[in-house]
């Protein structure tokens, strides 16, 4: 089977316990409709169908989902305008979105998924929402096996040493990273402060993560930002957000899963990392940087032509190895096609008092920079076209400097059987019959 993706977005019903939605118009990169194997949520907080951003209560995260039963999500918030700062984040494996009350950190809304259904899935409100949040959804399709994982870091040990995950059914080609702060704690749980990251690998050498970090109850926020190539998992202790406490690399695929070597681990909690690993195809995971102009941003020599794909950053060059640098800030989009694509954002101006916290959600983009402490928009990146051995972005809004990106394709090698134009010139080719 061929992989597809599409990218869709809705909002979150706003109905009692028990309504169910419809999340449905998965189209490829040739428009047609497919049924997804595995899902991946992500939002902001923003409450919109257009364009948007500017200052405001985060409440954002990141879903899995290889099956209406097999699910993780990772979600945080953040409140702006506070004179103390007031940010939490937690952890389930029973739903796909989850949102927080920026004042106080209770849970808003809990959304599952009800069951996957043709060209999508029906998802179902646990516990209500308030307020109708605008989600982003990449679907992917055309998988032989999906699966989702939940393990913890180690607590000894002494860096580097290599961390065997056994707990997989199948050797996978790409596995998705997202965690925070759990201090030992399983699913469902909630901690002070945000710490929630996202990373990805495919080999010892293709790999990235991106994280964005808030402490709870400062008189001055204290937020950091963190984001690199020589990773795949990074975990900061919200109670400093400013320092590192676990960093990941990954070494390769075995049979039943993976192996993580180890650079730093933090003696105090054994953390909780959830996975999505996904097994077909062809898949790449790799960095490129945004520009200050509007020149052609060339992603190539992937190998395949792709289906799709996510981009992360958080507004910066790249980082030093566990060196977070000042202000959170997090973008996360995913494409399929130029027109079919979707990007949200999320900031925190670090020593601001009161808190400037705010979000930002385009339609129409993959990437989103912010200037957190002016809650101004400072570029945008858009999908230009998909190639046959990559894909081509360009600034819509160009950046004041080159900022780092780390992303992740899927898609399938070309045949190496000629294509119909190709026989008619060349039908000397041995093996071919008319």
């Amino acid at each position: 089977m061929a992989i597809q993706m599409g990218v869709v977005s809705f909002n979150v019903p706003t109905g009692a316990v028990g309504t169910t939605q419809n999340v449905t118009g998965f189209q490829d990169k040739d428009a047609a409709n497919f049924d997804p194997n595995a899902f991946v949520f992500y939002w902001s907080g923003k409450v919109t169908d257009v364009d948007a951003l500017g200052s405001g209560d985060l409440t954002h995260g990141v879903g899995f989902a290889a099956s209406a039963t097999d699910r993780r999500v990772v979600f945080g918030h953040a409140q702006d305008g506070g004179i103390d700062s007031s940010a939490d984040n937690g952890h389930r494996a029973d739903s796909v979105v989850v949102t927080m009350v920026a004042a106080d950190g209770t849970l808003d809304g809990i959304l599952d998924i009800d069951a996957y259904i043709t060209n999508g899935c029906r998802v179902i409100v646990d516990d209500q929402f308030a307020l109708a949040h605008r989600v982003h959804v990449l679907g992917i399709g055309g998988l032989t096996n999906q699966q989702t994982l939940l393990f913890n870091t180690p607590i000894t040990g002494t860096p580097p040493f290599t961390q065997n995950i056994t707990t997989a059914n199948f050797q996978a080609d790409i596995v998705l990273f997202s965690g925070l702060w759990t201090a030992s704690v399983d699913p469902p749980a909630t901690r002070i402060g945000v710490s929630v990251f996202m990373g990805g690998a495919v080999s010892s050498t293709q790999r990235g993560v991106a994280l964005a970090a808030i402490e709870d109850a400062q008189m001055a926020d204290d937020s950091a930002a963190y984001a690199i190539s020589t990773e795949c998992i990074a975990v900061v202790n919200p109670a400093n957000a400013n320092a590192i406490a676990e960093r990941g690399d990954f070494v390769g695929f075995t049979s039943n899963g993976f192996d993580i070597s180890w650079l730093e681990i933090s003696t105090a909690a054994a953390n909780r990392v959830a996975c999505l690993l996904l097994q077909g195809g062809s898949w790449a995971v790799g960095n490129l940087v945004t520009k200050t102009d509007t020149t052609d941003i060339t992603v190539g020599s992937l190998g395949f032509e792709p289906a799709g794909g996510m981009l992360l950053s958080c507004g910066r060059a790249a980082s030093t190895a566990d060196t977070p640098t000042a202000d959170a800030e997090l973008s996360i989009g995913a494409w399929s096609a130029p027109t079919v694509r979707g990007v949200h954002s999320i900031y925190s101006d670090d020593a601001a008092d009161p808190m400037i916290v705010g979000t930002g959600v385009e339609f129409d983009e993959v990437y989103i920079n912010v200037t957190a402490a002016l809650d101004q928009l400072d570029g945008l990146m858009d999908i230009k076209s998909r190639d046959a051995n990559g894909a081509t972005f360009v600034m819509d809004d160009t950046d004041p400097s080159a900022m780092f990106v780390w992303y992740f394709m899927g898609g399938n090698i070309a045949s190496t059987f000629p294509l119909p134009s190709d026989i008619h010139q060349k039908r000397q080719w041995a093996g071919y019959r008319m």
